[in-house]
């Protein structure tokens, strides 16, 4: 039977800003990537083309990740108007969840240093009893053999 005993490490629940810009990165490429991120326009081409003239003229772009269709009609994807916005609130609960993980982290660092402060001081007082008990079986022992001692000197004498 092996055990393996956690270690306790006060490393894996620090604030890393390179990881967190990982992971802003990565939550920003993932939004892009949905269809949160953009309005689809479809409709036969002699009509959506007008509309996307405007929309055009307003500054919409079109969405890198999401290629427009063709087939009858026209499928566009342009990235939201208030896409900055949808950004920031990615990364706020990006950051928040990091925060989280981290706070999470850290109680999971704490019970196992509880947990392995409890049994060091419970193996301490074990030892305390064991040596107080082998304390108590030595003077016994000498006691036992004092005795002992002096029926056999008592035996000789007569």
């Amino acid at each position: 039977m092996t055990t393996t005993q956690q270690h306790v490490s006060l490393q894996t629940f620090v604030f890393s800003q390179e990881a967190l810009d990982k992971r802003l990165a990565n939550a920003e490429f993932n939004f892009l990537r949905s269809y949160g991120a953009v309005d689809r326009f479809s409709a036969p081409t002699s009509i959506l083309m007008p509309q996307l003239e405007t929309l055009f003229k307003e500054g919409r772009t079109l969405s890198e990740y999401h290629k427009p269709e063709s087939t009858i009609s026209l499928t566009v994807y342009l990235l939201k108007i208030n896409i900055e916005e949808l950004l920031e609130q990615v990364a706020e609960q990006t950051k928040a969840l990091y925060l989280s993980e981290l706070e999470e982290e850290k109680k999971r660092q704490q019970a196992i240093l509880e947990q392995q402060l409890y049994q060091a001081q419970k193996d301490k007082e074990a030892k305390k009893e064991a040596d107080k008990e082998a304390k108590l079986r030595a003077e016994a022992a000498a006691e036992a053999q004092r005795y002992f001692d002096n029926l056999s000197s008592a035996k000789e004498v007569q």
